[in-house]
């Protein structure tokens, strides 16, 4: 199982002081979500940003493009717009296209956004069995983000402080007839550093095996 890190669950380091701990500790992947400033970015600032990701893949990491990211063209509305939503569709279009241009120039290995409906499966302790609707879905599948979201505010879980079925859904996920990247994201414990990319990652490897 080739597994990523998402980028924004350490938003106080920078990209090239953590890649190369984060491939030692068995990542492949990085996911970078797309803010505003990338969005509206002139062509030079956003090409001297886009030369500064190369220390990711020096350092022996695929990048993945998250574009599902918030306040992309309004301070003060989180949604206006975002992928996400089903109105402004002009301006959405705007963004995923810059968004499709960024990840040419990143030489990015996915790009995902939310299509604007929840679909997520969720797996919390005694639900559906993970892993038949993991393969049911297969063929739709090119990642899969793996987080403990926080009910009445944004953010994650630290992996094991909360309910998610972690157990269940690795071992799912390394049972199932295809590969694709699985992407381990945190938000809102990035005081911690680096310790919370290496305990996600020592987790998934135990749970497979």
């Amino acid at each position: 199982m080739r597994c990523g890190f998402h980028l924004a669950s350490l938003p106080h380091h920078d990209m090239a002081v953590i890649a190369r701990p984060l491939r030692e500790m068995g990542y492949c992947f990085v996911a970078i979500r797309v803010t505003s400033f990338l969005v509206t970015a002139d062509e030079g600032t956003l090409a001297n940003w886009v030369k500064r990701t190369a220390c990711l893949r020096e350092a022996g990491l695929d990048i993945m493009l998250d574009a599902d990211g918030l306040f992309m063209t309004d301070p003060w509305d989180a949604d206006a717009p975002r992928l996400a939503t089903e109105s402004e569709t002009l301006a959405r279009e705007t963004i995923l296209l810059r968004c499709l241009e960024l990840a040419v120039q990143m030489g990015c290995r996915l790009l995902t956004f939310s299509v604007g409906s929840s679909d997520a499966v969720m797996a919390r302790r005694g639900e559906m069995p993970i892993g038949d609707r993991l393969e049911r879905d297969s063929d739709r599948l090119l990642c899969i983000y793996l987080s403990d979201v926080l009910q009445d505010v944004m953010g994650d879980r630290r992996f094991g402080e909360g309910d998610l079925a972690i157990d269940r859904i690795v071992e799912a996920i390394s049972e199932l007839p295809f590969c694709c990247p699985l992407i381990v994201r945190i938000e809102g414990s990035g005081e911690a550093g680096l310790s919370i990319a290496k305990e996600a990652i020592d987790i998934v490897n135990r749970r497979q095996g």
